[in-house]
């Protein structure tokens, strides 16, 4: 068998790649090949913890996700 990747066919505008580890800060890696030309934007985790301090919504997301997992 060849390689076989995960294809995303469309992501909307302020759309995270694997947000489940980005929430939990989790290390991951993956290739990624964008079929048409786009633009990115990193958010670094600290930067997100400022952000989840002014959104109730964010916060609950995290704390939803970390009682689904653990």
């Amino acid at each position: 068998m060849g390689e076989e990747g995960f294809v995303i066919e469309r992501l909307t505008s302020g759309a995270i790649i694997n947000h489940q580890s980005f929430l939990m800060r989790l290390k991951a890696e993956a290739e990624y090949v964008c079929r048409t030309p786009v633009r990115c934007f990193e958010l670094t985790y600290e930067r997100f913890e400022k952000v989840m301090e002014h959104r109730a919504d964010l916060k609950m997301a995290k704390e939803d996700l970390e009682h689904a997992l653990f």
